[in-house]
């Protein structure tokens, strides 16, 4: 049989049967495999000429991830972009949620190294704050750091450009002539939603619309966004607020500020235009049909994971800060 391209270890499993993780302990001769299904894999490995990608005589066996929550789909989108690439190469990931509890990322840390993990991807984790204990063994990636990329300059990190994102989104509410748009964003300091709010706010200023600080919205996050989206839009509309369009800085938000419009008798996009941040909850943006600044969570992760195999391989690191565009998924919104 010629040889075929782009064969990948989940390719060889489906075609056999059996697991990734099982067509890796074959690879890595592991006693746990009957002979069986030992011979079924290899021969099916000789047929299609499949061969691990080369770690340069490095065998990884578990990578570590750490999310900062378990409710937020976008950090559960990445954190299963993550498992995935690392599945193709055979290798575990063993994830740990924080649940933004003070203190927890330092024991995340620590417990994914007593797991002798080779390496570990934090998702909207900080950085300064647990720098004293990293271990400089153990190579560490961050997508979307809580940390700014040049107030670390020696660790890598991968995150969407935010200041674009917080542009494309206010280009397309002034081509709809949204004259007073409000911005839905969370209290937690993030320079990621700072970034999008100074992209947003300098398009307008641009255009000779300046926004004020009343229309910069910072919800407390006690709440799941979608009712705090709610919560506040039928709390403005009964003060009297005026506004004609609603950036929600996540998808929660986004879908809860529709559900407020609505029950308040505002049509959407006619009185109010309405634009969520993410792109990630397909199901329920695309029922609603919510237009939304969509991350490419994808290429996130695929450039993290890539930046984190090459630090494993003691390969040296082009560009340990990198950008990746967002862009708008269009709806019926605005």
């Amino acid at each position: 049989m010629s040889r075929r391209k782009n064969i990948s270890l989940r390719f060889i499993a489906e075609k056999c049967g059996v697991s990734t993780a099982t067509v890796s302990r074959v690879l890595n001769n592991d006693a746990r495999v009957s002979e069986e299904t030992r011979e079924l894999v290899r021969k099916v490995i000789a047929e299609y000429h499949y061969s691990a990608p080369p770690v340069k005589g490095v065998h990884i066996k578990r990578i570590g991830a750490i999310i900062p929550n378990s409710y937020a789909e976008y950090y559960q989108a990445l954190l299963r972009y993550t498992g995935r690439h690392f599945r193709e190469h055979g290798i575990v990931t063993i994830a740990v949620n924080t649940e933004n509890t003070v203190g927890t990322l330092q024991a995340a840390l620590e417990a994914l190294y007593d797991c002798s993990v080779s390496g570990i991807v934090l998702i909207g984790c900080e950085c300064l704050s647990v720098k004293e204990v990293l271990s400089p063994k153990i190579p560490h990636v961050w997508i979307d750091c809580n940390d700014a990329a040049e107030a670390i300059p020696e660790y890598c990190t991968v995150e969407s450009d935010q200041l674009v994102a917080g542009q494309l989104a206010a280009r397309e509410f002034l081509r709809t002539e949204c004259r007073r748009p409000i911005i839905l964003t969370g209290s937690r300091p993030s320079h990621r939603s700072e970034y999008r709010i100074e992209g947003f706010t300098s398009v307008y200023a641009e255009n000779g619309i300046p926004m004020g600080q009343e229309q910069i919205i910072r919800l407390p996050e006690i709440k799941p966004h979608v009712t705090e989206g709610q919560d506040i839009i039928r709390y403005l509309l009964t003060k009297g607020e005026q506004f004609d369009g609603v950036f929600a800085i996540s998808d929660g938000r986004a879908i809860g500020a529709y559900m407020g419009l609505q029950k308040m008798g505002k049509k959407i996009p006619q009185d109010v235009r309405l634009m969520a941040f993410d792109g990630i909850a397909e199901a329920n943006v695309s029922v609603l049909g919510i237009t939304s600044i969509q991350q490419n969570v994808e290429l996130l992760t695929k450039n993290a994971c890539e930046m984190l195999m090459q630090q494993i391989r003691g390969e040296e690191i082009a560009e340990k800060h990198i950008l990746v565009p967002a862009d708008i998924l269009p709806g019926q919104t605005m």
